[in-house]
């Protein structure tokens, strides 16, 4: 009996070592399991960035029809988006919208709620005059493949515009 708890003890051993051998080369492999929460967000913000990155939101977009349409995307710290469209059809007059929202996974952009359009004129020096003409429109900025479209919901001034990117800050 002896010779068989002995035999009997050995195995379970050598089974043991050979689990232990497959969790450390599983630990490898895959890594160690997170369970931490914080860790998890932090991870998942990460996660969003690349993916808002990878879809080249961000930076400075032009009209592909005209070249009097401009749009500049960034990102601040705490994670809002943040553009402003600005367009001129004379040399002395600039249109500009201002916004900023949060980033939307299931439109791949961003809605805003806050849109201020501004005029400025500029005199014969040079001089700038602004004029609010709005604080409160609404819309979204949204990505399309290797184009964004600005959805106006006030005016319907960018809605039949697609912008292509011109380049990174």
């Amino acid at each position: 009996m002896n010779g068989k708890k002995k035999k009997n003890t050995i195995t379970v051993i050598a089974v043991a070592v050979m689990l232990l051998a497959a969790l450390a080369v599983l630990l490898m492999v895959r890594g160690l399991p997170n369970f931490s929460k914080d860790k998890e967000s932090k991870e998942e913000k990460e996660a969003k960035e690349q993916e808002v990155s990878q879809f080249g939101v961000l930076g400075e977009w032009q009209a592909k029809d005209n070249e009097d349409y401009i749009i500049d995307v960034w990102k601040d710290g705490e994670g809002e988006f943040h553009a402003i469209v600005n367009y001129s059809e004379k040399e002395d007059e600039v249109y500009f919208w201002e916004m900023s929202g949060s980033w939307q996974e299931f439109q791949k952009g961003f809605s805003y709620g806050d849109c201020k359009k501004t005029r400025v004129t500029y005199d014969s020096e040079g001089k700038p005059t602004e004029e609010v003409i709005y604080t409160d429109g609404e819309g979204s900025i949204t990505a399309n493949g290797d184009s964004i479209k600005w959805k106006d919901k006030k005016e319907k001034f960018g809605d039949k515009v697609t912008f292509e990117y011109v380049g990174e800050y």
